[in-house]
């Protein structure tokens, strides 16, 4: 039950409690006036023999028994001895009854009520009102009277109140408590303290949906954590790759392993495009963690994966070259096919790819770039490696963070690379998937869903 509605289920019983006093104490004295019993038998004698008696009498009549005291049984006798109205068993209606009678009735030895005779002056006539009052009755009713039994009344309401205010203060302070421990360790800094949100049905309220709220945003807390360590360690790692790569042909110059004339400025060429693709990789790094998925993909813009494809061929062929391995491409699809993407992004997720090739093959090994279309409905890009492969354990975890397999433990790195590249997949709404043979190679297969 919600707080608004306990607080109004309280309001509710305090309001009723004066209400219900003033009926109770109505209530008493109805049950207790002689009306309940009398008036109904005087109404119906008035209807019967309204002619023998005028307007004045009838009132006298009335009045006289209205007046009889609570817990009075009466009985009305005419001046002729018959009873017209009566509440005493002894003595029914309509019968005929003598002073002798009545003077009989009230010396029972060891009586067990009191009565009383008085006379009744009408216009016409004289009436006889008997009243009795029993006597255990009259002692009790002496003793006790109303306003004990109201206090009484009042005592079990009060009571009612208190268990039930006591009852909404344990719920509170149970959730207040609850939350109150969680959110303080949270506070200090320490996400991975669960908000606890499994409440009994019967603790449930506005508290308890505060705290699903809190894990909520607690889990969104940690995830943007866990993508801000994601986020500088693949920066770290994807800036490895091109480093690497300038790394290489620089002391290649060095050493003079590249004197041709033309290979020289290839070569000069190739450290100035890993120089920009440094700086825009950093650039996109930088915008992508600004924004969420969805702000993301409406970034995308319509880009020729075949013309992307081609220029990463170019690439991979002349990194080949320098790690002296055998890169083929088959690139099956027409230049008219546009696919949204981040251009930038999916370069860094294939050179990524590239980079797992090259560490994991040998001297002479064949890395082989596959792009087709199936059905109309989605590409499929493919790179694979005659290398050492991947073990079948490892196939399940090679896309976790840090997760580094059996065969790359002895070669540097953290474990970061396909991390990035599944991420980056996901971003664009990609799948990619691996199969792979020890000691026969690896293929990494990218599908790209087309539009309608």
């Amino acid at each position: 039950m919600t707080l608004k509605k306990q607080f109004t289920l309280l309001a509710s019983i305090i309001i009723t409690i004066p209400i219900l006093c003033i009926a109770f104490i109505f209530i008493y004295n109805y049950l207790k006036s002689s009306d309940r019993l009398l008036i109904k038998e005087y109404t119906e004698l008035k209807k019967n023999q309204s002619s023998l008696y005028n307007k004045e009498d009838w009132k006298t009549i009335y009045s006289s028994i209205n007046n009889l005291p609570p817990d009075v049984e009466a009985a009305l006798v005419s001046e002729n001895s018959t009873v017209i109205i009566s509440t005493i068993p002894e003595i029914p209606v309509d019968t005929e009854i003598s002073f002798g009678f009545l003077w009989q009735i009230q010396n029972i030895p060891h009586k067990k009520n009191y009565y009383q005779f008085s006379i009744i002056d009408i216009s016409t006539s004289k009436m006889l009102l008997v009243t009795r009052v029993s006597k255990n009755k009259q002692e009790k009713t002496n003793k006790i009277g109303i306003f004990p039994s109201l206090l009484f009344f009042l005592f079990i309401i009060v009571l009612i109140c208190f268990i039930f205010l006591l009852l909404i203060f344990k719920n509170i302070n149970k959730s207040i408590s609850t939350l109150e421990q969680e959110t303080q360790e949270i506070a200090a800094g320490d996400l991975s303290v669960k908000i606890n949100t499994n409440y009994k049905e019967s603790y449930s309220n506005e508290i308890t949906s505060i705290s699903l709220s809190l894990e909520k945003m607690r889990q969104s807390l940690l995830e943007a954590q866990n993508q801000q360590t994601k986020f500088i360690m693949g920066i770290s790692h994807d800036l490895r790759t091109p480093v690497a790569i300038i790394k290489g042909y620089t002391e290649a110059l060095s050493d003079g392993i590249i004197s041709e004339p033309e290979e020289i400025s290839n070569t000069y060429s190739l450290i100035g495009n890993k120089t920009a693709q440094l700086d825009n990789m950093i650039n996109s790094l930088i915008n992508f963690m600004k924004m969420n998925y969805a702000d993301f993909r409406e970034t995308l813009s319509n880009e020729s994966i075949t013309k992307l494809i081609n220029e990463f061929f170019q690439d991979a062929k002349v990194s080949g070259n320098v790690f002296n391995r055998k890169v083929c491409c088959n690139n099956e699809l027409s230049e008219d096919i546009l696919v949204p993407m981040n251009k930038t992004l999916i370069s860094r997720a294939f050179e990524n790819l590239l980079s797992n090739a090259l560490r994991y093959t040998k001297e002479n090994d064949t890395i082989t770039i596959s792009a087709y279309k199936i059905n109309d409905s989605e590409i499929k890009v493919a790179i694979a490696d005659t290398g050492i492969g991947i073990d079948e354990k490892d196939l399940n975890q090679i896309f976790d963070l840090f997760y580094r397999g059996t065969n790359s433990r002895r070669e540097e790195g953290m474990g970061i690379g396909l991390s990035v590249v599944k991420n980056i997949m996901e971003t664009h709404n990609w799948n990619i998937e691996v199969k792979s043979e020890k000691d026969k190679g690896t293929c990494f297969i990218i599908t790209i869903p087309l539009k309608n």
